[in-house]
C-alpha cells in the first residue's frame, strides 16, 4: 500500500518551518558590547561586573597584601581543627547568612562569588 501525502501537506509545513524560523529570529537581536542589559536605576550591575570584583578579591591587591587564599584557607583550618574545604564553606555560609539580613549588599555578592570560585578550584586540585 503507497502512502500518499496531500500537495498542501509539504507546504504547510514549510510554512509553518519559516514562520517558527522568523518567530525565533526576532528574539536574536545582539547588543552591542558596551549596552548595558539593565536598567540604568538602580544602578547597573552586569553579571560580568561580579564577576571581574570577585576575581580582583582573589588575585588583586588583597592576594598581594595576604598571600594566596589556598595558605590563608589551610591556615585557617589548621587553627580551627576542621577541613580546608570547611572553612571555605564557612565562609559562603557567612556571606549567604549576611545576604539574607541585607541583599543589596554589594561586597557580600562579590565575596560569595569569590568563595564559591575557590571552593570549585579547591575541589578541582583535588584538596581535602
Amino acid at each position: 500500500m503507497t502512502q500518499t501525502t496531500s500537495p498542501n501537506f509539504y507546504t504547510s509545513q514549510e510554512a509553518g518551518k519559516k514562520a517558527l524560523s522568523e518567530q525565533s529570529m526576532s528574539f536574536q537581536r545582539p547588543l552591542p558590547s558596551d549596552t548595558p542589559t539593565c536598567a540604568p536605576e538602580p544602578p547597573c550591575i552586569e553579571p560580568q561586573d561580579i564577576l571581574r570584583s570577585a576575581a580582583d578579591l582573589i588575585s588583586g591587591p588583597r592576594a598581594e597584601q595576604y598571600g594566596d587564599w589556598r595558605t590563608s584557607f589551610i591556615a585557617a583550618a589548621s587553627d580551627a581543627g576542621v577541613t580546608t574545604e570547611d572553612a571555605i564553606r564557612v565562609m559562603i555560609g557567612v556571606k549567604r547568612a549576611r545576604l539574607r539580613q541585607d541583599p543589596d549588599h554589594r561586597d557580600s555578592v562579590n565575596d560569595l562569588a569569590a568563595y564559591q570560585a575557590m571552593l570549585t578550584v579547591w575541589q578541582a586540585e583535588g584538596g581535602e
